[in-house]
């Protein structure tokens, strides 16, 4: 299957959606009337099916960008410069689950990694206008963790950011700028055509300010580290009594997780520890059973999370397939569910812990959950049910999505230039409601601090570990 990072993985799906492409040639170019058609067509499925569009943006402001990008509309583009041109109209209306796919089987990566093309190689942050080096994965290892990147082949790095930041998808700035921060190799390729050698200006952390010259990594070696193996992952901290399990996609086999979670559940019951955290700070969704699974760990009582469920109908959820999945989904829902209008609801009081193979493994110890900004969708979900059902302490940063959130997003092809747009088709109401519109919040709020990265301190972990040691 081709993989495609959307910003976000699929909320109450069943895996990961990845999109079909069915051969667009990447060197063709399209005429100002096939863009139009193609963009007209877009315009009309965001106006037409999307659940919640105003939920965070201006409809005056959104629709003056869509005409004036019309208006400019009068020569031939290639596949590639037009999406650069949809994903900011995507983007304007702060919905991570709205957006252009961001494909890593183009044709055009293709030829960048046959012609021997390279990705910056820098693990960073982003943090408002600045950009911090966590680990620097080139061969040479120049630049120190903690370091300040200030220009990239001498264009000033809050240009960068700006525009990187335009054209990503997200909820608020923050999930923004970690989706940005994830990708950034990739996306200055993408925005720029850059390749190695990259030529760097960077401030050390003791202040000294130098030119470096990086080779950078084959595309290969940047996707292995992007798409990280295994997911589930435990590490054990004896002096603490604590295992921290990270999980970094709700992706794979729920009978295969079930295991490794029984795995490590085992080791945690035969060495008597009596903290555990779930690290979910790298985890952009997926199914949202996997959460509910994990979390069936800690309690057999009703989990709250969402109390509602409404689907806009629309003429894309009518020619879905019969045998689709969504498409099974909103057939139920227009026989059982609530009319109000177009939309279609039902409500919920609780989601369901699933039962244990082996119920020797529940823990009664002390929970604990780390989040982040890009702490999304269906792992957005599993800090609502923790914060609503007050199963821990949430430690780290607001999650990256709204509190009464969007999902189902639905694939969809543009006729013309092939571009997959993914679109949300349902929304959803919390449980338990905050004065915050933006993000589960933390019981403790962690701040960045670029001392931590020169000395490779975990934030969170380190926070983690004084509050376990102040109880002693």
């Amino acid at each position: 299957m081709k993989k495609i990072i959307p910003v976000v993985f699929l909320l109450f799906s069943f895996g990961t959606v990845y999109a079909q492409a069915q051969g667009a040639d990447s060197s063709a170019l399209f005429n100002a009337e096939q863009l139009r058609a193609d963009l007209d067509t877009l315009h009309h499925w965001v106006l037409s099916s999307h659940p919640k569009l105003y939920g965070n943006a201006d409809s005056v402001e959104t629709e003056k960008k869509w005409q004036q990008v019309r208006s400019e509309l009068n020569g031939s583009l290639s596949r590639p410069a037009f999406m650069k041109i949809l994903a900011p109209l995507l983007a304007q209306y702060n919905d991570g689950h709205t957006f252009v796919e961001t494909d890593f089987e183009s044709q055009e990566l293709k030829a960048f990694k046959a012609g021997g093309g390279r990705f910056l190689s820098y693990e960073i942050t982003i943090q408002e206008n600045e950009v911090w080096v966590k680990q620097d994965h080139d061969t040479l290892m120049q630049v120190k963790p903690g370091s300040r990147i200030l220009s990239i082949n001498n264009k000033p790095i809050n240009e960068i950011i700006t525009e990187l930041y335009n054209a990503m998808s997200g909820d608020h700035k923050a999930n923004r700028l970690a989706t940005a921060s994830r990708l950034f190799g990739f996306l200055l390729w993408n925005q720029y055509g850059w390749s190695a050698p990259f030529s760097l200006q960077v401030q050390e952390p003791g202040g000294t300010i130098r030119n470096v010259k990086s080779v950078a990594v084959s595309v290969d070696d940047y996707l292995k580290n992007l798409f990280p193996s295994p997911l589930w992952t435990m590490d054990i901290y004896p002096e603490e009594n604590l295992a921290v399990i990270e999980c970094r996609s709700y992706s794979g086999n729920m009978e295969r997780i079930r295991e490794k979670l029984d795995s490590f559940f085992t080791i945690i019951k035969q060495r008597n520890i009596q903290h555990v955290a779930l690290d979910l700070r790298r985890n952009g969704g997926g199914n949202s059973m996997i959460g509910t699974l994990f979390l069936s760990y800690l309690t057999q009582k009703p989990l709250l999370s969402v109390n509602s469920k409404s689907f806009r109908e629309s003429k894309r959820l009518h020619a879905l397939p019969a045998d689709f999945w969504l498409k099974k989904q909103f057939d139920n829902a227009l026989k059982t569910w609530k009319r109000d209008g177009e939309f279609l609801t039902t409500y919920f009081e609780s989601d369901n812990p699933l039962q244990l193979t082996k119920p020797e493994l529940f823990f009664k110890g002390n929970f604990y959950l780390l989040t982040s900004a890009r702490t999304y969708s269906s792992a957005h979900m599993t800090a609502m049910q923790v914060k609503c059902s007050k199963l821990g302490v949430i430690i780290g940063q607001p999650t990256g999505e709204q509190i009464d959130l969007t999902g189902e997003i639905l694939n969809s092809k543009l006729p013309h230039s092939n571009i997959f747009v993914y679109i949300p088709t349902a929304m959803f109401t919390a449980s338990c409601k905050w004065k915050e519109k933006m993000g589960v919040q933390p019981d403790h709020i962690t701040a960045f601090d670029p001392n931590h990265l020169a000395n490779a301190v975990d934030t969170e972990l380190a926070f983690l570990k004084q509050l376990i040691n102040a109880k002693k």
